[in-house]
């Protein structure tokens, strides 16, 4: 039926049947590529410019970048034209020479109202606070400074205060170092080093703590389901995993008092699709599914092909629902004055419909024809035919104008534009008047700041844009200095090159050897021949080279010129010209080899007799093979000869795969050897509080942790071929300690650590002759001290059975000990991390 209806289309002469041929044969060829010579979308930092909803631009297509605040164009070049399919001179954003980078760092001060950034546009304010205990000196606006033509003003000074203070303190607050954390808290518990943000007490008022580096805090608070990211000096910033949602604020800061400001908490935010709860709803499950909030999965139904599941979370809770079409689809659009194929009365997402007007109309869009696709029960373009005598919107570089919501105006319509900046309508002409579908006269924004292009002499202005001049140089002449001289927004041009002589000239009608022809200009490094005056049979010549401005003319008969032979040398004659029977011979480049193994050539009556060729080397390779993510750092050649080396390095945010994955590959009997393979980079390795890096491989890292700590995980961190790390291990506190100088029945030495399941002795101060001690054990935590005793009683104690009178195990003491000596009893009990001992009589 299709075909039937085609072809008595075809039959009728009539025009609008013929353009309907033309469209449904076009229908056919739906998806074509877009043209190779068109541009992606280029990536320029610290930029912003209007992009192609395609992502791809067509050849010749101009795009003008704005710098972001604080940086300009380099060399005020804002504009790159897509050329054969590449960008032309991508413009950069460079700091701006007004601009200022990181503020001063100032001693006893801090950086308040701002956050971190490394570039400040000029004018810019930074405030100071000085730190607790100091003021700043001089005048009250001295506490800014601000950015002024690239450089910042000078800043406050923070003197100790010498009366009421500014500064702050928090009581209980303990600053001991050492292989313990931040101290006990109130319960006898070990604090972690973190937690919410606490006020500071100001000399009796309230005040917020001042922002001080995050490293002076200690240890990173911990949050469930997230990694901390240290994003500077000043600021943390916490990522939650998947499935968890962030809530709090963005940024970690850390106060001057060792506080922590209010920290974020990462909830969960997905439903959970078990296949044993859901096993009569037909949703076929292989595994659990995991759905985040808000968001739907679709899943095909057991039992029912042409029907899908949908799953929905909302509010942590699963809802089923079952469609023939998980997406929503499309009604026929009503067009009036036009056709669409193919004809249906509903298209199913992402369908594409195509469709031509008839005489007198046309598509809303640029074209005798259109498409549309159906994108979630709406049409990516209304489909819609006008007056063939309307007109599209016109693109008007450095221009404004108001703009017709439908995108199109009816003829007759006229638009006014209003130049950018810097820019003036070309002749004052700034209208345009809409008829029979085109524009008239569109008008040109174009640059007036510099005047008329400079003149070079024997040179002309080959191409003219609204910023830049290209320049080229007559025939016989150079070009010295840059080709494209660009105009400054100050309103001057830049360097302006010059046209040198490049030619050096014979007159044939002065030599009366020569037959005259007048003038010959011969190029420098040009070799011509010029035909003499013989009454011989022969013709007779005479050869002019010009080198470097000078002209050497020579006689000669039947000679020969220098010949072009590809990927091969020979030894030249200075003067350009071979007598007859003179040999020359060749040796082929690296990787290539004389065909036929003829590689010698002989001049004969004006002519090379077989001129040798060079052809590629059987043992020899061709390009080297592309490899994803990775460059080569060597010159291009189409052909490496036998055991060439080429190298391999890849790009930025890649590294090779493994340990013995060679960067090199070689050319070996006409083939290229395995080459490496380069996959994402993890990053800096992983921080591990009170632990270390003790090696180092490609792929992977493994830790140690400190003296008196312990590993709890995995020794060896994995890099990902995603990028992300595995699992990273932590340091556990794994120790006790007791101070020595506290205890006033011990001989002072200072703090002693002890590893958990350690036992030491501590020597007591005692007037007796034999030495008394007192034995100390670490058990999960608890450190267990007891009364001093001799050295017999103590060795008593380890060797004797389990002794309720004593309260020991054999070679172990028990959490607590009740010991008798000397008629007296003694129970020592010291709580983990706290450096007092109890006495209890």
């Amino acid at each position: 039926m299709t075909w039937a209806l085609h072809s008595a289309l075809i039959l009728i002469p009539d025009k609008m049947c013929l353009r309907y041929l033309g469209f449904v044969l076009l229908a056919w060829f739906a998806g074509a590529r877009h043209d190779e010579k068109a541009c992606f979308a280029p990536t320029i930092l610290n930029a912003n410019y209007t992009k192609n909803q395609n992502d791809w631009y067509e050849e010749g297509y101009k795009i003008r970048i704005t710098c972001d605040t604080g940086y300009e164009p380099k060399n005020n070049d804002a504009t790159a034209v897509c050329t054969n399919g590449t960008w032309s001179s991508v413009p950069v954003c460079e700091k701006s020479t007004l601009a200022c980078g990181e503020p001063p760092q100032i001693p006893h001060a801090v950086i308040i109202h701002q956050g971190y950034q490394e570039v400040f546009a000029v004018d810019s304010k930074v405030q100071y606070e000085c730190e607790d205990g100091y003021t700043a000196e001089g005048a009250e606006n001295k506490k800014s400074i601000f950015c002024i033509s690239g450089d910042w003003t000078e800043g406050p000074t923070c003197s100790r205060g010498t009366g009421a203070g500014t500064g702050s303190t928090v009581e209980g607050t303990d600053r001991e170092t050492g292989p313990s954390t931040r101290g006990t808290s109130d319960n006898g518990k070990p604090s972690t080093g973190g937690g919410s943000s606490t006020s500071s007490v100001l000399n009796g008022r309230d005040s917020t703590p001042l922002m001080t580096a995050v490293d002076n805090c200690g240890k990173y608070p911990a949050i469930p389901n997230s990694i901390a990211v240290k994003e500077s000096d000043y600021i943390l910033k916490y990522q939650c995993n998947n499935y968890y949602k962030h809530n709090g604020p963005e940024t970690v800061t850390c106060h001057s008092d060792g506080s922590w400001s209010e920290l974020p908490v990462c909830k969960e935010a997905f439903c959970t699709l078990n296949p044993g709860r859901y096993i009569r709803s037909f949703v076929k499950l292989s595994a659990v599914e995991y759905i985040p909030e808000g968001e739907i999965k679709h899943f095909p139904c057991i039992g029912y092909h042409y029907l899908t599941s949908i799953a929905r979370c909302t509010q942590r809770g699963i809802t089923l629902s079952y469609s023939q079409d998980a997406t929503q689809s499309c009604v026929a659009p009503r067009l009036d004055g036009g056709l669409f194929s193919p004809k249906q009365d509903t298209y199913s997402n992402g369908t594409k419909l195509t469709y031509t007007c008839e005489n007198g109309r046309k598509p809303a869009v640029k074209g005798w024809w259109a498409s549309s696709t159906c994108q979630n029960g709406k049409w990516s373009h209304e489909p819609r035919c006008i007056d063939e005598k309307a007109c599209f919107a016109p693109t008007i570089l450095n221009a404004n104008y108001t703009k017709n919501q439908d995108g199109w105006y009816e003829e007759g319509n006229k638009i006014r534009i209003t130049c950018d900046t810097g820019y003036q309508p070309k002749n004052n002409d700034a209208t345009a008047v809409c008829r029979n579908g085109t524009w008239s006269s569109v008008p040109v924004c174009e640059i007036h700041q510099c005047g008329s292009p400079p003149k070079v002499l024997h040179g002309v202005v080959m191409e003219e844009s609204l910023r830049s001049l290209t320049y080229k140089c007559n025939i016989y002449y150079k070009l010295m200095g840059p080709d494209t001289v660009v105009c400054y927004s100050d309103g001057t041009w830049s360097e302006v090159p010059t046209c040198a002589v490049w030619f050096c000239s014979v007159n044939t009608d002065e030599d009366p050897k020569l037959i005259p022809k007048g003038v010959i200009y011969i190029k420098y490094g040009e070799t011509v021949e010029l035909e003499c005056k013989d009454e011989r049979v022969f013709q007779n010549f005479s050869v002019a080279q010009c080198t470097d401005g000078i002209l050497t003319v020579s006689r000669y008969e039947k000679a020969c010129f220098d010949p072009t032979i590809l990927n091969a040398n020979y030894t030249k004659n200075q003067d350009g010209w071979y007598e007859e029977g003179y040999k020359i011979r060749i040796t082929c480049d690296t990787g290539y080899e004389p065909k036929n193994n003829d590689a010698t050539a002989v001049c004969t009556s004006g002519t090379w007799s077989s001129v040798p060729v060079c052809e590629k080397s059987t043992l020899a390779c061709g390009e080297p093979p592309q490899i994803p993510h990775a460059v080569i750092i060597q010159g291009y050649q189409e052909v490496f000869a036998v055991d060439s080396e080429v190298q391999y390095k890849c790009k930025d945010g890649y590294t090779m795969g493994e340990a013995n994955n060679k960067k090199s590959i070689f050319c070996i009997s006409g083939n290229w050897s395995l080459g490496p393979t380069c996959i994402h980079q993890c990053g800096s390795p992983p921080k591990v509080h009170n632990g270390l890096v003790v090696e180092k491989s490609l792929r992977s890292l493994t830790y140690k942790c400190n003296i008196y700590y312990k590993l709890m995980g995995p020794d060896t961190v994995a890099c990902y071929s995603d990028g992300t790390w595995s699992e990273v291990p932590t340091c556990a506190v794994w120790f006790c300690s007791v101070n020595t100088d506290e205890d006033p029945k011990l001989i002072p030495k200072g703090v002693i650590y002890l590893k958990y399941g350690e036992t030491v002795e501590l020597e007591c101060k005692d007037e007796h002759s034999f030495k008394n001690f007192s034995v100390a054990q670490c058990t999960d935590g608890i450190l267990t001290v007891s009364r001093c005793c001799n050295r017999f009683q103590i060795n008593t104690l380890y060797h004797q059975e389990e002794d309720a009178a004593f309260g020991f195990a054999p070679h172990r003491l028990k959490t607590n000990v009740s010991l008798e000596c000397s008629g007296r009893s003694y129970d020592h009990t010291v709580t983990h991390k706290s450096f007092l001992v109890f006495h209890i009589d």
